[in-house]
């Protein structure tokens, strides 16, 4: 099999960005064109330029501190902090970021890196280019240009923008560049932070500032006009290659699966998410599966790639393509190769390779029976016994989260999943291994997998907690609403297997305030317990007065949703779009009225749909709408994805009165009727506006929810440690 043009993208990476594809000469074939093949689309590859930068960059690794304090007698270290990476979730992964934590909150102050760029010889325009982040201050970055021929000196700054809050992707930071002077040809640059005021002085935490990825780039070459590139992807090391660009309609992402044709031979670009796909691949076991395929002008993975995963042709004998998509819709939705899929986020989600449904069938046939059809939970029922985690049937320690028996979507359940998901992650430092189970119900239903947002987690039924029987300590996780009946549901059997165990724990999953029952309606899953508590989700059911109501130890676990793989968009790129929860509210009807009058906007009511299909409506609209608690998802998700959330203010969900600061709360179901569509206006007109009351609101949510502060409440759920105690005895 021929493998020139595989051997040379390998030799010889394509550079990806948004917009295109850059592609050094292959000279493979000399007959036929060179293109790019893409979603099924074709894209001529045509000749550019050669090497178009050279850049100079600023070492920040070699940055001791800042210096030069000035505007005040008192000294640097009084004003503020530097930081190196020390903040693991705040630099660019591989990149050094400079980390300027604010201590001097209420007053100005400017300084000044303590090394500088030396540019000797610049003949071509040049620019400086750097990476810039914010936490809640307002603040410049100024640059001055030295002339080392002339002393002149120019300055120019920029604002750091506060709706770019950084993190490890560089999606999170503001890129800016700014030019040089053109008739210096020699000269240094200097950098200084002028610190300028905290924007939300109601926040208990310091501002923070970000700097990363400083450097000047001096144009060499031109290349054609024609073309949006980012020419700073290009290295020295490119200077002597001949460059083919393919601008691609429509643009790439990440995980997309893209190939170069040059006269008859094929190979794919092996970009980071397909190296991470290449590594599950099997070339003996396709080439052996495939024996009647000729390989000649394309190597088999890049056949696998481009057509076998379209024919359904496995990877490895572990993968199935076909069934992969069948379990998890979201993939086929999509539009992602499923082994990429699987590789750079199905993998972390533990999510099954999709041959479960093939081993079952051949389990069914083996035993000469047929997928029963009289009744529609057998087939679940005989897939869960199969499913059965066999590594922990001897458990001694066992944790069990119960959830409806439906397959269905809300907060609520996915709140279960997750902590669920992040007490088996930590498992060594509590011992309990975790299951979850579907609630006993009179008419058995249960189902296997929810289908409604990505997730690993193999649902059983309550009945399969006997097999179980080596468990002396137990815990029993179980939602608010399911608290009444749950004893009752329980068969005899099932009742004496949870009695026999050396230790019981029950907790109730209190999520929200108004699905609680009365304490005197869970008295018999009190009596069953040896001891029983509850967790809140809300900071304001947080309190004595609740745990002395319902007589149970209280610790505070809010909700926590990983948003990671959903990147936030800015005000630019957001749609006319308004969100709604289905949530029964009696000013809901008024208030819909007045934004449908707008007749600009398309309202969007969110029912029935996936997590993933939710999340791109929260990250393309501009505003959403809850009718329900306010302080929920409906509001937070189209926050931290850079929108608006609007909602009634109520002392019963929000943690305090705050809140009403922002103009996105109201204080009453008549000031939201009539003042809706006027704050809406506000905002969409005045993007400065609209992005601060962003970074405000995603500020004042960080506060009260961070990952660290979730892992280690769900911690002290496994070990009941609870955090407040009634006044009088649990048992009574």
């Amino acid at each position: 099999m021929s493998a020139k043009l595989f051997d040379h993208l390998e030799k010889t990476p394509p550079k990806i960005t948004s917009s295109g594809v850059f592609i050094s000469d292959p000279r493979v074939e000399e007959k036929g064109n060179i293109e790019v093949l893409l979603k099924g689309q074709s894209f001529p590859l045509k000749f550019i330029g050669i090497y178009p930068n050279r850049v100079l960059q600023l070492d920040l690794q070699e940055v001791e501190g800042l210096i030069d304090a000035t505007g005040h007698d008192d000294t640097f270290e009084t004003a503020c902090k530097i930081h190196l990476n020390s903040m693991a979730d705040w630099h660019i992964n591989n990149i050094p970021t400079i980390q300027l934590q604010i201590h001097r909150r209420n007053a100005p102050f400017t300084a000044k890196l303590s090394n500088h760029l030396m540019a000797r010889g610049v003949k071509k325009p040049a620019s400086i280019r750097a990476k810039l982040a914010n936490h809640r201050a307002s603040a410049r970055l100024i640059i001055q240009f030295i002339n080392t021929d002339t002393q002149e000196s120019e300055k120019s700054s920029v604002n750091f923008d506060p709706s770019c809050l950084g993190g490890k992707n560089v999606s999170g930071y503001q890129e800016v560049e700014v030019p040089a002077p053109e008739d210096y040809e020699n000269f240094d640059v200097y950098f200084f932070i002028h610190y300028e005021g905290d924007l939300n002085e109601m926040s208990t935490h310091e501002p923070y500032l970000f700097l990363a990825d400083v450097q000047l780039v001096e144009r060499v070459s031109d290349f054609d006009s024609d073309y949006p590139i980012d020419s700073a992807i290009f290295t020295e090391a490119d200077a002597k290659q001949r460059w083919l660009y393919a601008n691609v309609t429509g643009g790439i992402r990440n995980l997309d699966c893209i190939f170069v044709k040059c006269g008859d031979q094929i190979a794919i670009c092996k970009t980071e998410p397909v190296m991470e796909a290449l590594n599950f691949f099997d070339t003996e076991y396709y080439l052996k599966e495939n024996s009647n395929l000729n390989f000649e002008n394309i190597d088999p993975f890049s056949h696998y790639m481009l057509i076998g995963t379209k024919e359904g042709r496995n990877p490895n004998p572990e993968f199935s393509v076909n069934e992969y998509l069948l379990r998890h819709s979201d993939v086929e939705a999509s539009n992602i190769e499923p082994l990429v899929h699987y590789a750079n986020i199905g993998k972390r989600e533990e999510r099954s390779l999709g041959t479960f449904e093939v081993k079952l069938h051949e389990v069914w046939r083996s035993e000469g029976s047929s997928i029963p059809s009289t009744e529609p939970n057998t087939i679940l029922k005989r897939a869960q016994d199969l499913m059965i985690p066999m590594g922990i049937i001897n458990t001694k320690k066992l944790a069990v989260f119960i959830v409806p028996e439906h397959d269905a979507m809300s907060g609520g359940i996915y709140s279960i999943f997750s902590i669920a998901n992040v007490m088996r992650k930590t498992r060594q430092q509590h011992g309990f291994d975790v299951l979850v189970m579907t609630r006993p119900n009179a008419n058995g239903l249960t189902y296997v997998r929810n289908s409604a947002f990505p997730n690993g987690e193999t649902v059983l039924r309550t009945e399969q907690l006997r097999l179980f029987s080596e468990v002396s300590e137990l815990q029993l996780h179980i939602p608010e609403y399911a608290t009444v009946e749950f004893v009752r549901s329980l068969s005899p059997e099932l009742t004496q297997y949870l009695l026999k165990r050396d230790h019981l724990h029950i907790n109730i999953l209190n999520q929200n305030i108004r699905l609680m029952p009365e304490p005197t309606k869970f008295r018999d899953l009190v009596r069953m317990a040896d001891t029983i508590g509850q967790s809140i989700s809300h900071h304001a059911f947080f309190n004595q007065e609740l745990t002395d109501y319902y007589n149970l130890p209280s610790l505070l676990l809010p909700a926590y949703t990983d948003l990671t793989p959903f990147p936030a968009s800015n005000f630019s790129e957001k749609e006319n779009l308004i969100l709604y929860s289905d949530d029964d509210a009696t000013y809901r009807k008024a208030v819909l009225e007045q934004l449908m009058e707008m007749g600009d906007y398309e309202l969007v009511k969110i029912k029935d749909i996936t997590f993933d299909k939710y999340m791109d409506l929260a990250t393309r609209c501009k505003f959403s709408v809850s009718f329900g608690e306010g302080f929920d998802g409906y509001v937070a998700q189209p926050i931290y994805q850079g929108g608006i959330g609007m909602a009634l203010y109520t002392d019963e969900f929000f943690p305090d009165d705050s809140y009403l600061e922002f103009e996105n709360f109201f204080s009453s179901e008549q000031e939201m009727v009539d003042e809706i569509v006027p704050t809406i206006r506000r905002l969409e007109k005045d993007k400065s506006r609209y992005e601060a009351l962003n970074a405000s609101l995603r500020a004042k949510w960080d506060e009260l929810y961070s990952y660290d502060d979730y892992v280690s409440q769900i911690g002290k759920l496994a070990r009941e440690e609870y955090e407040i105690f009634p006044g009088c005895n649990i048992r009574a």
